[in-house]
């Protein structure tokens, strides 16, 4: 079965009560929905494959909740306003084209990073930003001098 919602601009995606749902599940949907602009997506995965995000996005607020770290695939060009909000995950987040986003909201634990490398790489690609939140799981992190 496959999923076609070609006009669809918003997606409100929240999965609680169901339980944990398969990244390729999600990847399935938004493959359906190749003119999205507006994203608020919120589930909670159990494998490590990669979340593909349309490259339409303008806005896009995403919460995942897992037990092993799914990636993030965010290549974007139009998108204006990012919000993460990850829990238990490695190398996260793979981003790419983000030169236009403005305001970035940011919340990853700290435990999550087998590095600081991941968190100083997504940073390094929103140099453009004008607006930046981030949660105190982040600020809790230790820069070593060798990133700043």
């Amino acid at each position: 079965m496959t999923i076609s919602l070609p006009s669809l601009k918003l997606l409100q995606f929240e999965i609680h009560s169901l339980g944990y749902l398969e990244v390729s599940s999600v990847n399935a949907i938004l493959g359906g929905c190749p003119n999205i602009e507006i994203l608020d997506l919120n589930f909670q995965g159990q494998s490590s494959d990669k979340v593909c995000l349309p490259p339409t996005l303008k806005r896009l607020k995403i919460v995942i909740k897992h037990e092993v770290g799914s990636v993030l695939e965010i290549n974007a060009p139009d998108l204006v306003f990012l919000s993460i909000n990850q829990y238990k995950s490695s190398d996260v987040l793979n981003m790419h084209n983000l030169h236009n986003v403005v305001e970035v909201h940011l919340d990853l634990l700290p435990s999550s990073f087998g590095s600081i490398v991941p968190l100083v790489k997504l940073l390094s690609s929103l140099s453009g930003t004008k607006k930046l939140l981030l949660g105190a799981s982040i600020t809790k992190v230790k820069f070593s001098s060798s990133f700043i």
